[in-house]
């Protein structure tokens, strides 16, 4: 099937200096004749009953298949799909190898500003909650403050920094959270448990590794 043209309807709504959910937009579905979206997650049953169509895809696959056949109004990507596939690098593709312009948001379980950065980095237009609410209020224009946690880092960030000061002396909090950058460049789930696996692959004695992820995981109890 050939590809349809896409036409632009938000522009270069992406600024991010901007601390709403949503970069600087104001995007409304209102206006457009038959407003179509499409939604790739992995949670299918979190996105029924939509106020307008909507397609509802578990696979990049189906994705690249459905924007080959639709003329969407807007796009919504799940950060980390099945398989471990990444939503930030579909985002960057579409952008990029298919000139996709529509916004296109990513949807996250909880994040930090900086994963914010990153979405709008890789041409997101912005980064909403994974939910039926947090996309509905997308369509409206409306910010979504709930998807990012209360302060800059996660609960248990401290936890991990401390229990990996005995292995990795005053260079500890650097490299920990030089590998949670990593995490969310990867796409990857931001969790204290990826955290831990990330930081522990930095170092070379298997004792002190194991020991690590031990001592990591009782500071977090």
């Amino acid at each position: 099937m050939s590809a349809q043209k896409v036409v632009p309807l938000w522009g270069n709504a992406m600024d991010p200096a901007d601390d709403s959910g949503l970069g600087n937009s104001s995007f409304q579905t209102e206006g457009f004749s038959n407003p179509r979206v499409l939604v790739v997650t992995s949670h299918a049953e979190r996105f029924v009953e939509l106020p307008v169509l909507a397609d509802v895809v578990t696979s990049v696959l189906d994705a690249q298949a459905n924007i080959l056949t639709y003329q969407y109004t807007a796009i919504f990507i799940e950060a980390v799909l099945p398989d471990n596939q990444s939503g930030y690098r579909l985002v960057q593709d579409l952008r990029r190898q298919r000139m996709i312009t529509v916004p296109i948001f990513i949807m996250v379980e909880h994040a930090l500003r900086a994963d914010k950065q990153l979405a709008l980095q890789r041409g997101a237009t912005g980064l909403i909650a994974k939910n039926r609410r947090a996309l509905i209020k997308a369509l409206e224009g409306k910010s979504d403050d709930e998807v990012f946690a209360p302060s800059a880092d996660p609960s248990w960030l401290a936890q991990v920094i401390a229990a990996s000061r005995n292995y990795l002396a005053s260079e500890a909090e650097r490299i920990v959270r030089k590998k949670l950058d990593a995490l969310r460049v990867r796409g990857t789930e931001v969790t204290a448990e990826a955290l831990i696996h990330e930081v522990a692959d930095v170092l070379d004695d298997d004792e002190d590794r194991t020991e690590f992820v031990r001592n990591a995981r009782r500071a977090l109890k």
